[in-house]
């Protein structure tokens, strides 16, 4: 998912509706070219990878919000509902 976290905004797990489902396996931010070669305000992509437990569903809710306090909040939202088989 897109980020730029030079601005101060990440995407954040917000919500993971059955945790014996799914499960938050990794997460990383992977700087863009531009950002690796210097450039002021670029951003990058951020790869979150979840690991299927049992069978069933689970619906995630990832928000692309400033983490500290009085930062803005929930300024992207993100929803998926996995169906793991």
């Amino acid at each position: 998912m897109e980020a730029n976290h030079t601005t101060g905004f990440q995407w954040q797990l917000a919500n993971n509706s059955d945790g014996a489902v799914l499960e938050l396996a990794d997460y990383e931010y992977e700087p863009s070219e531009a950002a690796l070669a210097g450039i002021y305000g670029a951003g990058g992509q951020e790869v979150w990878t979840f690991k299927a437990l049992k069978t069933g569903k689970s619906t995630i809710t990832l928000e692309y919000s400033q983490p500290w306090e009085g930062g803005m909040k929930a300024a992207k939202t993100f929803v998926l509902t996995v169906v793991v088989k």
